[in-house]
This record gives C-alpha cells, structure tokens and sequence, in this order.
C-alpha cells in the first residue's frame, strides 16, 4: 500500500524490531507506556534505527491471529518511519488501531498518512467496518493526526491504563465504513 509519503506493508521479524525501536524513546514512550521488558534500549536502538529495509526479505504473519500490524517505509532512504496495527476488541464487535513514527519522522503530518492507510486496510482488506483508536487528551499531535485521518470523537471511558500501568486521561475517536465483503477480519 503506498501513501504520498510512505510505503506501507507486513514486516519482517527484524523490521519489527526496527520499527519497536522507533517508539523507544522517551517521548514516544510518554504517550505509548510500554512494559519496560518492550522497550529497546539504546545504544541497540540507534543500531537498529540506522538499518534499512531489505528487500528480498520476505515478510511475515503474526503469529497472534488477534493483532495485524504494516510498517511505513520512507521510499527515499528504504528507513522504516513507523507501524500502525490493528487488535481485536476482546467482544470482537470493532478493532482497536494504534501507531507511532520513528523520531525523525514526527512532526511532518506523516501520522495522518499512517492513520488514513490504517482505515484503507481496514475496511477494505481486513473486512472491519468499525475502527476505533484513543489518545491521551493531552497528545494534540496524535488527536489531530487521527481527525485528519476521518476519525470522529465518540464517547469512551475517561481513563485508561497504559501497558506500563500509567493511567491517563483518554480521548476516543472511530471511523465506520461498510466493509469489504471479501474478507473478514480474523476472529482471535
């Protein structure tokens, strides 16, 4: 899937990696609250950072049928500038989307390109016609990255705990489309 900026695909096992490596840092970490165990210290972070993408790597399928996850490839310099995966609402009525950019990445409108290839490979590929994703209120970036994308605010819970156990103030957004009738999303 390609974008104006980006080209959008699965992963590798190593581009994975490359692509946690992005969202390491402190301040994605801020917003994101990982476990520790997730997090890419440095200086392995900057190592993998600098990689580039393979191309005869072949990619690879989750092995957890409740998560699907793209990486976003800046064509130019064949860097991986982020990832944007779906996962399963646990009573599978809708999918929850998240992502993040690498940090030479943020601040160019890239997540708005992110986020509008999420709701394309939704709705079209996967087959989910309810997309949902939230926000710490005080991420404006990510807010404004989602709106721009089509997502609307809808009411949700007002709190929220990250992986790390940190809880924060939540926005929530959604986007419904009729689904593609070629395929389903994969139920967990």
């Amino acid at each position: 899937m390609r974008t104006a900026s980006l080209v959008l695909r699965t992963p590798t096992h190593r581009e994975a990696k490359i692509a946690m490596a992005g969202a390491s840092d402190d301040e994605a970490q801020r917003w994101l609250g990982w476990e520790q165990k997730d997090v890419c210290p440095e200086p392995h972070r900057a190592t993998l950072l600098s990689a580039s993408v393979n191309e005869g790597d072949r990619p690879e399928r989750s092995v957890d049928a409740a998560f699907w996850a793209l990486i976003a490839i800046d064509p130019g310099r064949l860097a991986i500038a982020g990832l944007v995966g779906f996962v399963h609402s646990p009573d599978g009525l809708y999918n929850h989307v998240g992502g993040h950019l690498a940090p030479q990445y943020r601040g160019r409108g890239l997540g708005r390109e992110l986020f509008a290839a999420a709701l394309v490979l939704g709705h079209q590929h996967l087959g989910i016609e309810v997309i949902r994703a939230g926000a710490e209120s005080s991420n404006i970036a990510s807010r404004k990255s989602l709106e721009a994308a089509g997502f609307r605010p809808v009411h949700g819970a007002p709190a929220h705990s990250l992986p790390n156990g940190r809880v924060i103030a939540a926005c929530w957004y959604e986007h419904a489309a009729r689904a593609s009738k070629c395929r389903r999303s994969p139920r967990p």
